[in-house]
């Protein structure tokens, strides 16, 4: 019971994705072990037990052989590689289209493998350097759009740039006040708060006191926007 409890809690927190490549590699590990037996008792069928190299030479054929590769190459030359077994005409057609598919499907795999990689490099590497036009009519604050991605350093250079007075508190939040009292605010954690430059009431009321803008420079109700700035 608590082995079977254990297994279900561990299975409930694998995710789709881990499932799906634990299953393939189990099936790949399958594969290999039943090409190795089978290329195995080929050659023993053939020639007795093999020596140590020849070993190698089977374990490194069957490893080969998730790609197609070598049942298509034993397809055109008629024989299985290291035993040399001879190959029906049938045989040779089993292999030789099966070994074509394997190919295909092994290609367009490491195709996509590779494009997945390139991917998250590319996102990981890129870095924003300036942020593209905001809202506008809430203050300075709301004349830029989102910085997430921008280094600290890039965010300060834009943001005293366009007239910001700098400040920090002891607790590690930079604040960035505009001429029109517009404010950034950046937290440790590198998540951005913005807020708009006060609007009052002919009577001299504040009337949007608390209010905050968004990433891209509109009011929001939101706590957390998700612009965020990088530590580089």
């Amino acid at each position: 019971g608590a082995a079977l409890l254990a297994a279900a809690g561990i299975g409930a927190g694998l995710t789709a994705g881990a499932a799906l490549l634990i299953a393939g590699a189990a099936l790949a590990v399958g594969f290999v072990v039943l090409e190795i037996r089978s290329r195995w008792a080929e050659y023993a069928a053939q020639h007795g037990t093999p020596n140590f190299w020849t070993a190698l030479q089977i374990v490194g054929v069957s490893l080969l052989s998730l790609s197609g590769i070598p049942q298509v190459i034993e397809a055109l030359r008629g024989a299985r590689l290291v035993s040399d077994a001879p190959l029906t005409a049938t045989e040779r057609w089993v292999l030789g289209l099966g070994g074509l598919v394997q190919v295909v499907v092994f290609l367009l795999g490491v195709r996509a493998g590779l494009r997945s990689l390139g991917r998250r490099g590319t996102a990981a590497g890129r870095v924003q350097t300036a942020p593209g036009p905001g809202a506008g009519g809430y203050g300075a604050a709301s004349e830029f759009g989102d910085m997430t991605g921008m280094s600290r350093t890039a965010v300060d250079a834009f943001l005293r740039a366009r007239g910001a007075n700098v400040s920090r508190t002891a607790g590690g939040y930079t604040r960035y006040r505009f001429p029109d009292k517009s404010e950034v605010w950046i937290r440790p954690d590198g998540e951005v708060v913005r807020l708009p430059a006060p609007q009052y009431a002919p009577d001299g009321r504040r009337i949007n006191k608390g209010a905050r803008l968004d990433q891209r420079g509109r009011p929001t109700t939101m706590h957390n926007t998700g612009e965020r700035v990088i530590d580089r």
